[in-house]
């Protein structure tokens, strides 16, 4: 006769729950090193994306700085500002300075743009240039005493500084009304005296030294201050502070930019000099300047890092477009 069996021994138990325990191990193993794995990928896919980010931006400027319009020659052109007004600081017009590219090399601790303090030891780079006011499109209609009339496509403000400019003279002043627009035109005045905006820089006279007519254009200057900065959660990251404006935070995770300037010294629209410094260097003949950011993500994976975090290094060389003839 057959025997049924009516239950296990314990020795048949402890095999039982040995063998549960092993596969039950190896399934976590699987897990664990799934979870590590996805966690990898997504450091690199946030550190790849905010390094392709910031070395964007940067190059993009550096590509376009340096711009200032068919004004070719600083002497031509009448500055109407008042520069005895505190708010005046003749860095922001570069049009008459034409220092359009500046770096601080290794700044020192404690070193601030703005309100922000910069990271010891990172660069800054300053850049400046102008922008077509009106997008391209806007045209200058006419003029009389201290009113311009312009296309109602300009982008213009109250207090803003443009320059009004036909290729072979410019006038450089401060818009204290943009109003009256009408059949696509608008009055674009620039009254002599108080502004009445506070930081605005007032005009010393209205009187211009040309006429313009429809070949002018209106172009305003953009100065950007880029620089490496803490986040108000102690994250470093890539900040930009454009004109008098506040420092904007731009990338996170961003904890060290240096440049690396390409130095035409001799006058031939070729790099001949190849420096991280500016000791020495004519910032005017700067023709290409390399980025290098080192990135990281805030995500702990244990890495090779001693604090576990993920970093990768990003580089990318421009050069200064309007330098090139």
């Amino acid at each position: 006769m057959r025997n049924k069996q009516s239950g296990l021994t314990l020795i048949e138990l402890m095999v039982a729950l040995v063998l549960s325990a092993l596969l039950l191990l190896g399934l976590i193993q699987t897990f664990e090193a799934n979870k590590r794995s996805n966690n990898l990928q997504l450091a690199f896919s946030r550190v790849q994306e905010s390094g392709r980010i910031a070395t964007e931006i940067v190059a993009s400027d550096i590509r376009m700085a340096d711009y200032w319009g068919c004004q070719p020659d600083p002497g031509s052109i009448n500055d109407l500002l008042d520069h005895s007004d505190p708010d005046y600081s003749a860095g922001d017009y570069d049009w008459l300075t034409r220092d359009a590219v500046t770096m601080d090399n290794d700044v020192a601790a404690g070193t601030t743009v703005g309100t922000k303090t910069v990271l010891a030891g990172t660069d800054v780079l300053t850049l400046t240039t102008s922008v077509d006011s009106c997008g391209g499109a806007g045209r200058m209609a006419s003029m009389q005493a201290a009113n311009l009339k312009v296309s109602d496509t300009c982008d213009l403000t109250l207090g803003q500084v443009v320059m009004v400019t036909n290729c072979s003279a410019g006038e450089l002043f401060t818009v204290t009304n943009f109003n009256a627009c009408s059949s696509g035109r608008c009055t674009l005045v620039h009254n002599s005296g108080s502004v009445g905006v506070a930081g605005s820089v007032d005009n010393a006279s209205h009187s211009f030294s040309s006429t313009y007519g429809s070949d002018s254009r209106v172009l305003t200057p953009v100065k950007k201050t880029y620089f490496i900065a803490n986040d108000t959660g102690g994250i470093p990251s890539l900040y930009v502070k454009v004109g008098t404006a506040s420092a904007v935070q731009l990338v996170a995770g961003i904890e060290d930019m240096q440049f690396t300037l390409g130095e035409d010294t001799d006058d031939d629209n070729e790099v001949n000099k190849i420096t991280t410094s500016t000791t020495g260097v004519d910032m005017n003949k700067v023709m290409s300047i390399r980025v290098q950011f080192q990135v990281r993500d805030e995500q702990f994976i244990n890495s090779s890092d001693s604090d576990g975090l993920l970093r990768k290094t990003f580089t990318s060389t421009s050069t200064i477009r309007n330098r090139i003839i």
